[in-house]
Protein backbone atom coordinates (compact mmCIF):
# COMPACT_ATOMS: atom_id res chain seq x y z
CA UNK A 1 0.00 0.00 0.00
CA UNK A 2 1.32 3.73 -0.80
CA UNK A 3 1.02 6.42 1.09
CA UNK A 4 -0.77 9.33 -0.87
CA UNK A 5 -0.46 12.92 0.06
CA UNK A 6 1.57 15.85 0.04
CA UNK A 7 4.56 15.18 1.09
CA UNK A 8 4.36 11.23 -0.30
CA UNK A 9 6.77 10.03 -3.13
CA UNK A 10 5.00 10.63 -6.61
CA UNK A 11 5.85 7.52 -8.02
CA UNK A 12 8.63 4.41 -7.06
CA UNK A 13 9.61 1.61 -8.43
CA UNK A 14 11.73 -1.89 -7.88
CA UNK A 15 12.62 -3.60 -11.10
CA UNK A 16 15.38 -6.20 -11.77
CA UNK A 17 18.00 -6.12 -15.02
CA UNK A 18 15.29 -7.57 -17.62
CA UNK A 19 13.22 -5.17 -16.74
CA UNK A 20 10.23 -6.72 -14.85
CA UNK A 21 9.01 -4.81 -12.20
CA UNK A 22 8.47 -6.27 -8.88
CA UNK A 23 6.50 -3.65 -7.27
CA UNK A 24 6.05 0.08 -8.40
CA UNK A 25 3.70 3.41 -7.61
CA UNK A 26 2.56 5.36 -10.70
CA UNK A 27 4.99 3.32 -12.89
CA UNK A 28 3.82 1.75 -15.91
CA UNK A 29 7.13 -0.02 -17.25
CA UNK A 30 10.88 0.08 -17.37
CA UNK A 31 12.82 -0.20 -20.80
CA UNK A 32 16.67 -1.05 -20.84
CA UNK A 33 18.34 0.81 -23.36
CA UNK A 34 21.81 -0.40 -23.21
CA UNK A 35 23.55 -2.15 -20.19
CA UNK A 36 23.17 -0.72 -16.82
CA UNK A 37 20.69 2.02 -18.28
CA UNK A 38 16.97 2.10 -17.84
CA UNK A 39 14.31 4.84 -18.90
CA UNK A 40 11.40 4.56 -16.22
CA UNK A 41 8.29 5.97 -17.25
CA UNK A 42 5.80 7.20 -15.60
CA UNK A 43 1.61 6.61 -15.46
CA UNK A 44 1.08 10.44 -14.27
CA UNK A 45 3.09 13.53 -15.40
CA UNK A 46 4.83 15.48 -13.25
CA UNK A 47 4.40 19.40 -13.14
CA UNK A 48 7.11 20.33 -14.18
CA UNK A 49 11.09 18.32 -14.03
CA UNK A 50 12.54 19.91 -10.99
CA UNK A 51 11.99 17.05 -8.93
CA UNK A 52 13.97 15.13 -6.97
CA UNK A 53 15.49 11.61 -7.90
CA UNK A 54 16.34 9.25 -4.96
CA UNK A 55 17.61 5.66 -6.36
CA UNK A 56 19.27 2.83 -5.07
CA UNK A 57 20.59 -0.86 -7.05
CA UNK A 58 22.85 -3.53 -5.69
CA UNK A 59 23.75 -6.76 -7.12
CA UNK A 60 23.52 -10.43 -5.99
CA UNK A 61 27.58 -10.11 -6.07
CA UNK A 62 29.66 -8.44 -3.34
CA UNK A 63 32.75 -7.93 -4.90
CA UNK A 64 33.93 -4.01 -5.87
CA UNK A 65 30.64 -2.11 -5.29
CA UNK A 66 27.89 -0.52 -6.98
CA UNK A 67 26.98 3.18 -7.96
CA UNK A 68 24.19 4.74 -9.14
CA UNK A 69 25.11 6.79 -12.06
CA UNK A 70 23.47 10.31 -12.87
CA UNK A 71 19.46 9.97 -13.49
CA UNK A 72 19.53 12.52 -16.56
CA UNK A 73 18.03 13.17 -18.51
CA UNK A 74 14.32 13.33 -17.26
CA UNK A 75 11.25 15.10 -18.35
CA UNK A 76 7.96 15.49 -16.82
CA UNK A 77 6.93 11.92 -17.77
CA UNK A 78 9.93 9.57 -17.65
CA UNK A 79 13.62 9.15 -15.82
CA UNK A 80 16.70 7.88 -16.52
CA UNK A 81 18.62 4.96 -14.24
CA UNK A 82 22.29 4.36 -14.78
CA UNK A 83 24.37 1.74 -12.74
CA UNK A 84 28.18 0.80 -13.17
CA UNK A 85 30.86 -0.51 -10.93
CA UNK A 86 33.19 1.52 -9.01
CA UNK A 87 35.99 1.05 -12.24
CA UNK A 88 32.83 3.35 -13.99
CA UNK A 89 31.96 0.32 -16.52
CA UNK A 90 27.96 -0.28 -16.68
CA UNK A 91 26.84 -3.11 -15.07
CA UNK A 92 23.62 -5.21 -15.51
CA UNK A 93 21.90 -4.77 -11.10
CA UNK A 94 19.68 -7.24 -10.00
CA UNK A 95 17.40 -4.62 -8.14
CA UNK A 96 17.03 -1.66 -9.09
CA UNK A 97 15.01 0.95 -7.00
CA UNK A 98 13.98 4.57 -7.34
CA UNK A 99 11.12 7.34 -5.92
CA UNK A 100 10.21 10.90 -6.88
CA UNK A 101 9.56 13.41 -5.33
CA UNK A 102 8.33 17.02 -5.88
CA UNK A 103 5.75 19.81 -6.53
CA UNK A 104 1.92 18.62 -6.38
CA UNK A 105 -0.35 19.86 -9.21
Amino acid sequence: MAFIGQNAAMAWAHWNSSNQIADSYNVTSVSRYGTGNFQVNLSITLPNSNYVLAGAASSNKDSNGVYLGSPWPRNTSSFYHATHWTNGSAYDLSHNMAAVFGDRH
